[in-house]
């Protein structure tokens, strides 16, 4: 039988959670974040900067264009004005469990 909300009480939702003990020591901004994984010349901030960009961005140093946030639909013209992060914090994501990983970089995802 297929599980329901219905029929699954929380206490026995939270007893099944894994509870891990965080590391906090040994970070050192040591994940490759802004690198050029494929090798175009254009590290990740520079291509989601320009994927992003509602206007024609030329080359990778993308200085001027134009972005809309998706969180309060303000627009931004100049590319140092824009935080690219992160969904999680890189320290906070190596308290969890990076720390464990690799430090390859993963691919770049846009939408």
């Amino acid at each position: 039988m297929r599980a329901t909300a219905a029929n699954i009480a929380v206490s026995d939702l939270l007893a099944s959670m894994m509870v891990q003990v965080e590391v906090t020591t040994g970070y050192d901004q040591v994940v490759p974040h802004w690198v050029d994984s494929d090798s175009d010349t254009c590290d990740r901030r520079e291509e989601i900067l320009i994927a992003e960009s509602t206007t024609m961005a030329t080359g990778c140093n993308v200085l001027s264009a134009t972005w809309f946030s998706r969180y309060d639909g303000a627009a931004w013209t100049n590319s140092r004005d824009i935080d690219i992060d992160h969904v999680v914090g890189l320290k906070e994501a190596w308290d969890l469990g990076t720390n464990a990983g690799t430090t390859a970089p993963a691919s770049v995802l846009c939408e």
